[in-house]
């Protein structure tokens, strides 16, 4: 299972979320599958939410990435289910 954590951890060392911010964003428009891209929200999530005092926008693309994380939300658990 893919969930974008790996690439997005690697970044840690170096105390960023703006490249981790970047690589998750990439993995959740390309990834298909329902629960990788759910595990790629939620970790994407966390960090914008996490920069929303030190970008602007970050709180806005928050609330953009929650909407279309709850929009798949139906998708992501029949694929659970399925699992």
């Amino acid at each position: 299972m893919r969930t974008g954590f790996s690439e997005a951890w690697l970044t840690d060392a170096e105390d960023a979320d703006r490249p981790a911010i970047a690589k998750l964003r990439d993995c959740s428009r390309a990834d298909p599958g329902p629960i990788d891209r759910h595990f790629q929200f939620a970790e994407l999530e966390a960090r914008l939410y996490h920069s929303r005092d030190l970008h602007e926008s970050a709180l806005d693309e928050y609330d953009e990435k929650c909407a279309r994380h709850d929009a798949e939300m139906e998708g992501i658990c029949t694929a659970f289910m399925a699992k």
